[in-house]
């Protein structure tokens, strides 16, 4: 006679999201770090991928990819989040009442239906508040937040339908997107002045790291972003950095993206 296993809630969580369309993927237990080759470029509904994902190891953590993707967007208020968030909604107009999460570090997940464009961005709309748009993911109840070991749990406050961005939230995330990810990043404009211009002594590090940053933000490899930062501190570098500073720069940057990638709150 076969033996019946009960799956764990983790495994049942993942094949709920995965039956309403949601693609998910899974992180090590107790943790944000995916447990899957491509991160959240693995997500899936298809059942007998999840099946054996949760089977390998049935307290994996359960994520889902932001954005496109899944057609959600997060607000992940967290710190100080809370203020800046009241001040936004003071200034601009409230966010409907939608699906929420807290996290297991007390923080909340607000869940948006994606605004077309809009990427993830770190404290790009203030202090104590990331968006969660393309490229990004995010933990899901019960998964189990790798500080304070408590789990993820839906609120039981929020709404049961998944609410629009208001449309002064989706201009500014839609903003972001094109400035990587702040809202007062560089403009087009800038980035192609400043490549006419050059940059000298006092300003390299930073325009190096900014030129990095908004590569990486935009996917390009990480091997291709060394090689076009090499490229502008030779050319347009008055006088060049070392290759040695310009080696530091981009894995301190690609190490800081690739924190960001793996997921914040």
């Amino acid at each position: 006679m076969t033996e019946v296993v009960a799956l764990s809630p983790f495994h049942a969580a993942a094949l709920g999201l995965s039956r309403r369309g949601i693609p998910v993927f899974p992180c090590q237990p107790g943790s944000k770090y995916p447990a899957c080759s491509r991160g959240f470029k693995d997500a899936t509904t298809e059942v007998a991928q999840i099946n054996r994902w949760w089977r390998e190891d049935r307290f994996r953590n359960v994520a889902f990819p932001s954005g496109s993707a899944s057609g959600i967007d997060v607000l992940d208020i967290d710190g100080g989040g809370e203020t800046t968030l009241a001040l936004l909604e003071e200034r601009q107009g409230i966010i409907s009442p939608s699906i929420e999460v807290i996290s297991g570090n007390g923080g909340r997940h607000i869940y948006l239906r994606h605004v077309p464009g809009a990427r993830s961005s770190v404290r790009g709309l203030g202090e104590g508040i990331d968006y969660k748009g393309d490229g990004g993911y995010v933990l899901v109840p019960p998964s189990i937040h790798p500080k304070s070991q408590r789990p993820y749990v839906y609120s039981v406050d929020c709404a049961g339908t998944i609410a629009d961005a208001p449309e002064w939230l989706a201009a500014l995330v839609v903003k972001m997107a094109g400035t990587n990810g702040h809202a007062n990043g560089k403009s087009a404009e800038d980035w192609r002045a400043m490549f006419a211009a050059g940059v000298g002594e006092g300003k390299r590090n930073s325009t190096v790291a900014s030129l990095v940053g908004h590569l990486l933000r935009r996917e390009v490899d990480l091997g291709v972003a060394y090689e076009l930062a090499l490229a502008f501190n030779n050319y347009r570098c008055a006088p060049p950095l070392t290759d040695g500073e310009v080696v530091g720069i981009v894995e301190s940057i690609g190490k800081r993206e690739l924190q960001r990638r793996n997921g914040n709150g």
